[in-house]
């Protein structure tokens, strides 16, 4: 079992971290991206993942590692239960989680509609 100590210091372990408050949370960010927010008095840290590493998790440990219910759970956030999840696999998630933070995630670029240019008369 981890405790929220542990996890704090392992996840300060990680370079180029900056730490913030989130919602009275302690956020976790990494080239300028939240990857990771510890929640004390629940006992949890929730995540940034990949789908498919979100996917992989879960499948290692269902108790430990649980997907977020929300819009956010379905772009990779994983709850992590410090109480169920063991150490060993709560340090490969926080890696997986800080490097996905140097991929930038993808938006659709807005493309201006062209104007159509007046005839001088």
């Amino acid at each position: 079992m981890l405790t929220t100590h542990s996890a704090s210091k392992l996840l300060n372990q990680l370079d180029g971290i900056t730490l913030k408050e989130h919602f009275g949370a302690e956020a976790f960010c990494a080239n300028g991206r939240m990857f990771a927010t510890l929640w004390t008095e629940k006992k949890e840290v929730n995540l940034r993942l990949s789908r498919s590493e979100q996917q992989k998790f879960l499948l290692l440990d269902g108790e430990g590692f649980v997907e977020i219910h929300n819009a956010w759970g379905k772009q990779g956030w994983t709850r992590c239960q410090l109480e169920f999840v063991d150490s060993k696999d709560f340090e490969a998630a926080i890696q997986s989680a800080w490097k996905h933070s140097e991929v930038p995630t993808s938006k659709a670029k807005r493309v201006k509609p062209r104007q159509k240019k007046r005839k001088k008369k």
